[in-house]
């Protein structure tokens, strides 16, 4: 009996990682069995046939490779067959546990929460996408740091401060930090009681929220620049449109793209839009405004759609053209409406509920900024 160990490269899997096997020779007849060890290609030393040193998970690699070798050069002494190889092997996987790393166990909490998708209680689709986009950029990090994977025994609140350095060199916000920090705490939770993966401090870690920044929005002088602006090209018009409808009914963007006239509900005398809010599933109704009746009317009884990614792009523009010197994103509209109801004299109670949302503290903040421009707007004609 001979064997030599060598990488597996036609054995790819969805992960584009390569089993390490062992070519094994008895009386002339060739076998290939597995170590159990899968890696990058890139990261596999032909010379010493061998993980490369300083790659995540190496040392627990190289280990059971050692071990793989061990016992193969221990049955060629015995002149074992292929049966009894087999079955010695067999025997090494059940005792050896296999290691758990940190994006394996991403990967299975995401493919959990995609089958909750638009259920009662779920999440909504857009939830599940902030999953994926957070998952990548994990997947980025390991990169830059040069590494395939983490075990996820390892990823404590050192390993969580080295990810959060990497995101401010990347110039991420506060707030959008804090989002990948939680899903993290979140990922290391659901290790723990699904693995039994003993809880380490950064499962128990407390976050410190980033400095509110003021609420941005739109006052309705800023709003009538866009309404009585003629707009030469159909594709700022139509974004135009769609932002206006925004700031007229509070949507957001995934829910304002789908608004149409069967949308559209009498109670008495009076018109309302009625709509499920996507994210929390929340019912939504609003007074029906004249400006929104017309913008529908302009587009046959339907919102004008635009992908997110153009629809922000464009918004830059119409707030150049418009002369409007505020930084102009899909979600501005949604708070446009949300200070013009409280402005208005509207409660914190009823604007919640027409923004479709469930936490009412959201509301408050806003309520407050508005009392505190219109105090500021009121202090020169104190005394």
């Amino acid at each position: 009996m001979n064997f030599h160990i060598f990488l597996s490269t036609k054995r790819i899997n969805k992960q584009n990682l390569v089993p390490v096997y062992a070519k094994i020779t008895i009386d002339g007849k060739v076998y290939e069995r597995s170590s159990g060890v899968y890696i990058s290609p890139q990261y596999w030393n032909k010379e010493f046939k061998r993980v490369k040193n300083g790659v995540a998970g190496s040392v627990e690699a190289n280990q059971k490779i050692n071990e793989f070798e061990t016992k193969l050069t221990q049955l060629k002494e015995n002149n074992s067959s292929i049966s009894e190889i087999d079955k010695a092997m067999t025997i090494e996987s059940q005792s050896s546990k296999p290691i758990l790393t940190l994006l394996d166990v991403i990967e299975e909490y995401i493919s959990r929460q995609s089958k909750l998708i638009d259920l009662p209680d779920g999440i909504s689709y857009e939830t599940y996408k902030t999953y994926t986009y957070k998952q990548k950029n994990v997947k980025n990090y390991l990169a830059e740091i040069k590494k395939l994977d983490l075990p996820i025994a390892n990823f404590g609140y050192s390993e969580a401060e080295k990810f959060k350095l990497y995101c401010f060199a990347n110039k991420f916000g506060s707030a959008y930090i804090n989002r990948h920090i939680k899903f993290l705490r979140t990922i290391m939770r659901f290790a723990h009681y699904e693995h039994k993966v003993e809880q380490s401090n950064f499962m128990l870690m407390k976050l410190k929220e980033p400095a509110a920044k003021p609420i941005t929005y739109l006052t309705e002088l800023e709003l009538e620049k866009i309404q009585k602006h003629v707009f030469l090209s159909s594709l700022l018009q139509k974004a135009a449109d769609l932002f206006l409808l925004q700031c007229f009914t509070g949507m957001a963007y995934c829910d304002v793209i789908t608004l149409s006239d069967n949308n559209i509900e009498k109670h008495g005398k009076s018109e309302f839009i009625a709509y499920n809010r996507r994210k929390t599933s929340v019912k939504g109704l609003l007074p029906l405004l004249p400006q929104v009746k017309i913008i529908l009317k302009r587009y046959d009884g339907k919102a004008p759609v635009l992908c997110n990614q153009l629809f922000n792009r464009v918004l830059k523009e119409i707030a150049a053209v418009c002369e409007i010197h505020k930084h102009i994103t899909t979600h501005i509209g949604r708070k446009t409406f949300a200070c013009m109801l409280v402005s208005k004299g509207a409660s914190m109670e009823a604007t919640t509920k027409m923004l479709a949302k469930t936490n009412i503290q959201e509301t408050s903040k806003i309520y407050a900024e508005v009392q505190w421009q219109r105090l500021l707007n009121e202090m020169p004609s104190f005394g």
